[in-house]
C-alpha cells in the first residue's frame, strides 16, 4: 500500500492512527465523504501476497458507528450483503488487493450517520492483517441524488503504479469496477471561451474559423484524500457527471485547481468541465449583409 496517496473512493489504512480527523491539524473534525447507504461505495486497496501460496480471504468485516470521539460496532448481516455485493481478492502476484465493486446484489441499508470499516483478513500460515477505512457519512441515495452532484470514472483497462494498480480492467460478471463520489456542491457559474483563426487584410480581420466553447463550473472543500483520488479523473477514459436534477453530463474534459486554506485540513477545490457543447463555424459572409 502506498504511503499517504490515496486512489480509491473509500480510502483504507492499516492503523486507525491514520484516519483523516486524527491528523494533530485537523482538531477532531470529520468531513462528511458521502456515501450511499444501499450499497456504499466501490474500493480497493493493495495487500501483500502470501509467501506460503495460499489465498487471502477476509475473516471479519465490522461496521463502526462514530459518535463524537467514541465508536461502537454495529449488528447487522452486513458481512454478508458486503460479500454478495462481490467483495472479493484478487492476486496479482507481486501484490493483492481486496476489491468492492458495490454490485447491486444485496441492500445494505445502514441507518444515517457517520461510520467507519473494520476489515480482518486472513491466510494459513501468516499472521492475520488487520485494516481500517477513512470515515464516511452513510445517507440514503434518495437524499444524496437530490442534494448532491455525483462524479463517476473509469477506464477501459487496469491503471497500474508502482506496487499496484486501480482495477478498473477487473471485470466480474456483470459488473465492471468503477469509481463514484457524491459532492455537496452545484453546478453553475460557466464560463465561455471563443477562439478563431483568420487574417488581416488592408486594415480588416477576417475570420475563417470560429469556435464557441461552454465550460461547466462547481466548487467545494475537501480533504487530501479526497484530492488524491479527484487527480485521477482527468485520466480516465470514461467520466460522467450526474446533476441534482438528473441531468448526465458525459465529459470531455476535466480540470482541477486546489488552494489549500490556512489551517491546511482542507482544501478549497475548484473545478471545470467541458462537454459537447462545441460550436464552430467557417468563414463569414460580408458582402452587403446588412442589405438583403
Amino acid at each position: 500500500m502506498q504511503p499517504n496517496n490515496n486512489l480509491s473512493c473509500i480510502p483504507f489504512y492499516t492503523s486507525l492512527e491514520e484516519q483523516d480527523y486524527r491528523k494533530w491539524y485537523a482538531y477532531g473534525e470529520k468531513y462528511p465523504h458521502r456515501v450511499p447507504s444501499d450499497y456504499l461505495l466501490p474500493f480497493y486497496f493493495v495487500i501483500p501476497p502470501t509467501p506460503s501460496g495460499e489465498a487471502w480471504v477476509v475473516y471479519e468485516l465490522v461496521f463502526y458507528r462514530v459518535c463524537c470521539d467514541e465508536a461502537e460496532p454495529i449488528t447487522g448481516s452486513y458481512f454478508s450483503s458486503m460479500a454478495d455485493n462481490n467483495l472479493v481478492i484478487r492476486d496479482f502476484g507481486t501484490f493483492a488487493e481486496v476489491i468492492y465493486y458495490a454490485s447491486h446484489n444485496a441492500r445494505l441499508d445502514l441507518p444515517k450517520g457517520l461510520y467507519y470499516i473494520k476489515m480482518v483478513i486472513s491466510c494459513a500460515g501468516e499472521e492475520d492483517r488487520t485494516y481500517y477505512s477513512d470515515i464516511f457519512f452513510v445517507d440514503s441515495r434518495e437524499n444524496l441524488e437530490a442534494n448532491s452532484i455525483k462524479l463517476e470514472w473509469w477506464n477501459e483497462d487496469n491503471l497500474e503504479y508502482d506496487g499496484g494498480l486501480i482495477p478498473y480492467g477487473e471485470v466480474l460478471g456483470l459488473n465492471r469496477f468503477k469509481s463514484d463520489i457524491f459532492l455537496d456542491t452545484e453546478i453553475g457559474k460557466p464560463t465561455y471561451n471563443f477562439t478563431e483563426e483568420g487574417e488581416e487584410r488592408n486594415g480588416h480581420f477576417f475570420p475563417i474559423k470560429q469556435i464557441s466553447e461552454k465550460s461547466y463550473n462547481f466548487g467545494f472543500v475537501a480533504p487530501e484524500y479526497l484530492c488524491d483520488v479527484m487527480r485521477l479523473i482527468r485520466m480516465a477514459d470514461v467520466v460522467r457527471i450526474t446533476d441534482k436534477l438528473g441531468r448526465v453530463y458525459n465529459v470531455e474534459q476535466f480540470e482541477m485547481d486546489v488552494n489549500w486554506l490556512e489551517q491546511g485540513h482542507y482544501a478549497e477545490v475548484s473545478c471545470a468541465f467541458q462537454t459537447d457543447t462545441v460550436v464552430k463555424k467557417v468563414g463569414k459572409a460580408y458582402n452587403n449583409i446588412t442589405d438583403r
